[in-house]
């Protein structure tokens, strides 16, 4: 019971963590809150490419490894593209979703 979750948590904080889709789209929504627009479409095409993709935000490096993107994922790059009124990249993203 309580012991059981304080050994697991003693455990696991010495393991890394894999980013997963969630952890992904919550970094794009971030990015879409921010109005950060070019770096959440970078980061979306890095989602897609079939290799790792380095990023440099500020003074940090992003490896972001090849996870194809969910609709929400996609929505939210929308969203991003809308706040900042980039709005060529958005019908871009668009036509893309588009063809699949």
């Amino acid at each position: 019971s309580n012991s059981n979750a304080t050994t697991s948590s003693k455990s696991s904080s010495n393991q890394i963590v894999k980013p997963n889709l969630k952890h992904h789209t919550a970094f794009l929504s971030a990015l879409a809150k921010s109005g950060q627009d070019e770096l959440a479409l970078q980061f979306l095409a890095g989602m897609q490419d079939g290799s790792e993709v380095t990023l440099s935000v500020n003074e940090t490096t992003l490896v972001i490894s090849p996870l194809p993107p969910d609709l929400v994922a996609l929505n939210t790059v929308l969203a991003a593209c809308a706040k900042a009124q980039n709005y060529e990249a958005a019908r871009d993203l668009l036509e893309r979703m588009k063809a699949g």
